[in-house]
This record gives C-alpha cells, structure tokens and sequence, in this order.
C-alpha cells in the first residue's frame, strides 16, 4: 500500500522541494535530503546542516536520507496509450473518502500525502494534520499576525517558489507542544519585497510569537492564508 513519494507528490507537499515554515529551508540545489525520523509517532526533523547530518539520531529516533532528483534512466521503448486508470483516494477509519492519495513520505515512514480542497498536505497514519516543522512562516509583527511570509536568499529559491503559486503547494503550522493545536496552512503567491536587515518573528512548537534569531536581508514572498483541512478519525487507508 506504501510506495516511494511521487515527484508529484514531493512537490507539491514540500513547496518545489523546498521546506518552508520551519525556519529552516532545504536548498533546490540540495542533492540529499537527510532526516531524523521519530520510531513512535513518525515525527520529522530536517538536518539542514552536513554538521547536523553526520551526528546520530536522538534515542528513539531513526536516520533516513532520500535524493530530491534521482539518475536519469535510459530511454524506454514507446508503447500505446492505455485507458487512465482511477486515481487512488485516501480514506479515514469510518471509510471516508479524505482527499486523493499523492503518495508517501519519505520512503518507509507511513506519511500520507493527500490532496485536500487542492492542496497537497501531510498526515500521520492516525489522521492527524503534519505540521512541516515546528514554527510557523515568518511575521513582520511580533504578535505573529496579519500578512504571513517565508524567506529567500537567492534568486533560485525565489523563483522556484513563485512557481508554487497557484498549485497545490502548502506551508502549514500547527502546536504540537505540550499536544497538538490548530492547523493553519498558506498557499504560495507570486507577490515579493526585498528588505535589509528586518526582525522577524515567528510562532514556536508552543504557539508562543516569538524573535527570530538575527535580522533578515533578502525576498520575502508573501503567503495567502486558505483553509486548513481538519484532523480525521485513524487509521488511513489507501483505496
């Protein structure tokens, strides 16, 4: 029931292969992607750093690393165009139909990636909402209200998510400590601003506001706030 992740699915879950709303964002020019990954619930930690990837995972925790961009096979033969077969959908624990299944994440953790009201999201095998990371995008108050952003520092990343517009592309936040909190979720738009050494704030693993470290210079891309899907009844399954 459990495949690899689809580039498709990939995408569109992790913004173009970029992880946003964590304070921490994967490089496009990336070529591995290394993680620590929680045995008990399927919890995720990005290493964004080699310093952070060549240590061990925590007690409890296990290493796993996938290529965002795999070797290019060598060219098959054309064969005819087959009828398109019905997409899978992804159903809660009363067989209800919860979005269409894009895939999983990353290869051996059951991650769901499910397109919800268009919009690709991540839940964990008991039908809760997976937060990607543990802050939320960057603010300009130190509330953490109003206009929502995450940030670039080079014209790649910058455009790869601008791309991002208008797809199934989602940053989403949610508490998860002491428990779990509300989800909220943001699309990606094409609209930028490029600023010099700004204080950020951001929403902590508590759902506290809080400064992020150092002052920012470089794009902020502004984030259209839609609705979050909810949280349903376990255990998913694939149908």
């Amino acid at each position: 029931m459990f495949t690899r992740f689809s580039r498709v699915g990939l995408a569109a879950a992790l913004g173009a292969g970029l992880l946003v709303g964590t304070g921490a964002v994967v490089p496009a020019q990336a070529k591995t992607v290394v993680a620590c990954v929680k045995k008990k619930d399927g919890k995720v930690k990005i290493l964004t750093t080699k310093k952070k990837q060549k240590k061990k995972c925590k007690k409890g925790w296990k290493k796993y690393s996938w290529n965002q961009t795999g070797k290019t096979g060598p060219q098959g033969p054309v064969g005819a165009t087959g009828p398109q077969g019905p997409a899978q959908e992804v159903k809660d624990g009363t067989g209800k139909t919860l979005g269409r299944f894009l895939g999983t994440y990353p290869s051996g953790v059951p991650i769901f990636s499910v397109l919800v009201d268009g919009g690709a999201y991540l839940y964990y095998p008991d039908g809760k909402v997976l937060p990607l990371g543990s802050t939320s995008p960057y603010f300009k108050t130190n509330t953490c209200t109003g206009t929502a952003y995450t940030q670039s520092t080079s014209p790649q990343t910058t455009a790869l998510f601008m791309d991002s517009a208008g797809g199934p592309s989602r940053v989403v936040y949610r508490p998860t400590t002491p428990t779990f909190g509300p989800t909220s979720a943001w699309a990606f738009t094409k609209t930028t601003e490029n600023v010099v050494n700004l204080q950020m704030y951001a929403l902590n693993s508590a759902g506290v506001c809080a400064a992020s470290v150092g002052l920012f210079t470089g794009t902020l891309l502004t984030l259209q706030p839609v609705t979050a899907p909810p949280d349903v009844p376990g255990p998913l399954t694939v149908d």
